[in-house]
């Protein structure tokens, strides 16, 4: 329901006599809303880094009054694009970029003759910056989704319009989803009807006031305009955060507040109609000034875009008179190159003529070369397929080398294995021999022993029977004895050679 009433101004005081005096009541209102806001949530405007649209008043005096309060400005914008600077800017600087807007001077112009300031080619600053509170000042539903998206990505607390609906719709809603502290443009905008408010009462009263006096004054009704919304916020709405929907029902009950005074003052005096007539006069009264706001509004943007049409031509006339100027002077090249013009025709011709026949010998040397590049290619082809052959052939004797070499492993294998079977045969047999010829030597040295033994054996017997016998006697005894020595070393030599072969 409270839709319908979106552009109504809230605060206290007189509602219905907006003027566009004071415009840079705007940004300071504008301004102190933010701070009651951020306090109201547990933060404060020191040290934050705020990023402004537009390059008017509004975001000019709002800049101004962050650097008094402690806090960083880092953008201002126009149409084409916006400046940032990472150490904020300084008071010193706004009051040059003051001078040069007076005198004509571009955004872009005003960063290029600044130190530390970037001119960035952009539809907005709130595409890419990265900011903790963002005053879109600058025009109608200039925040958009995207904007929006970007600003809850980089961390954004709080956002604040400077200018009646600068905030899209979709946008409010990405505002919501982030807990994105969100004050809409009817309450930013507050100040100016305040200042009017003021100037009134002061024109009242017959007694001027101090500039202090009226920031002091302005910024105790933006006070009020704050808690108004936010306790409208804390009983109708479901999120005690909802400023947006505070600000607008907080405006729909005032008209009804004034609608009801009305009323009952009709009944007090018992003509009822009359003071419903006067409750609708009111009403249609309060329509009038929203509209008459917008139309200031709406002149206040006419002009803005008449002064920047001034600027756009004058810029174009610049533009037309350097080109004019660089006409003329390309005239004169061309009027001085024209007397220069025959001998460099001939000069022209006579290197056409040596390119000509430069390029009729390179032409020859090309066509040779790809002559040339045929019969290497041919024969690079007959190398190539030579090659393959070959390589085929290879493969295959390489291919039955390594079956050879396969079967020759194998049968090494087997020798190998046979080799160690020899070899273990021969050293049982080894073992064996040794010990049958431990035996044999014993053996020959027992039989040894014996026929030692038999010799003296026979020798006694032989040397006994002599004693007995007769000299022919012994003769043949001897003889005998002789014969048998002879049979017994044959006897024992057969033995011998046999017990060798064994």
């Amino acid at each position: 329901m409270y839709k319908n009433f979106e552009n109504l101004t809230a605060g206290e005081g007189k509602k219905w006599n907006g003027s566009s005096l004071h415009p840079e009541a705007t940004g300071v209102g504008l301004v102190y809303l933010t701070d009651e806001m951020l306090k109201a949530n547990g933060e404060t405007l020191k040290g934050k880094k705020v990023a402004l649209s537009g390059c008017n008043d509004t975001s000019l005096s709002a800049a101004e009054k962050l650097l008094e309060m402690g806090a960083i400005p880092i953008t201002l914008s126009d149409d084409n694009g916006y400046i940032q600077t990472a150490r904020g800017l300084n008071l010193q600087q706004l009051q040059r970029l003051r001078e040069a807007l007076k005198n004509g001077k571009s955004l872009k112009d005003f960063a290029q003759a600044e130190n530390g300031i970037t001119y960035i080619q952009s539809k907005s600053p709130f595409e890419t910056i990265k900011c903790d509170i963002a005053m879109p000042c600058n025009n109608h539903g200039e925040l958009t989704e995207k904007e929006a998206q970007n600003l809850a990505n980089n961390g954004c607390i709080a956002v604040t319009d400077g200018f009646p609906k600068a905030s899209t719709e979709k946008a409010i809603k990405i505002y919501n989803e982030n807990g994105i502290l969100y004050s809409p443009g009817i309450a930013g905008a507050a100040g100016r009807s305040i200042i009017a408010d003021l100037e009134s009462t002061q024109n009242f009263s017959d007694q001027p006031w101090s500039k202090q006096e009226v920031d002091e004054r302005l910024k105790e009704a933006m006070e009020g305009v704050f808690r108004n919304i936010a306790e409208t916020a804390q009983a109708y709405c479901d999120n005690p955060k909802d400023y947006n929907a505070g600000a607008q029902i907080s405006g729909f009950q005032k008209i009804a507040d004034l609608m009801l005074g009305r009323a009952e003052k009709a009944e007090d005096s018992g003509d009822l109609a009359e003071g419903l007539m006067l409750g609708t006069t009111d009403l249609i009264s309060g329509i009038q000034s929203i509209v008459q706001g917008r139309l200031d509004n709406l002149n206040e943007e006419m002009d803005k875009a008449q002064l920047e049409k001034d600027l756009v031509r004058d810029q174009k006339q610049r533009e037309l008179n350097l080109i004019k100027d660089r006409y003329n002077d390309l005239t004169m090249e061309l009027e001085r190159a024209k007397g220069d013009k025959m001998e460099s025709i001939s000069n022209a011709e006579r290197e056409r003529m040596e390119l000509e026949n430069a390029i009729n010998d390179l032409r020859s040397e090309l066509e040779k070369a790809q002559l040339e590049k045929q019969q290497l290619d041919k024969r690079a082809s007959l190398a190539n397929k030579k090659l393959a052959n070959e390589y085929s052939t290879l493969f295959g004797e390489l291919y039955n080398q390594n079956q050879r070499n396969e079967e020759l492993e194998g049968l090494t294998r087997e020798k190998l294995l046979e080799l160690e079977r020899v070899n273990q045969q021969i050293l049982t047999d080894q073992d064996k021999f040794e010990q049958d010829a431990k035996e044999y030597m014993l053996e020959r040295e027992r039989l040894i022993q014996e026929i030692y033994s038999a010799q003296n054996e026979k020798e006694k017997l032989i040397s006994k029977s002599q004693e007995d016998i007769n000299p022919n006697s012994k003769f043949l005894t001897h003889q005998n004895s002789i014969c048998e020595k002879k049979n017994f070393n044959n006897h024992f030599s057969k033995i011998y050679q046999i017990r060798t072969i064994h």
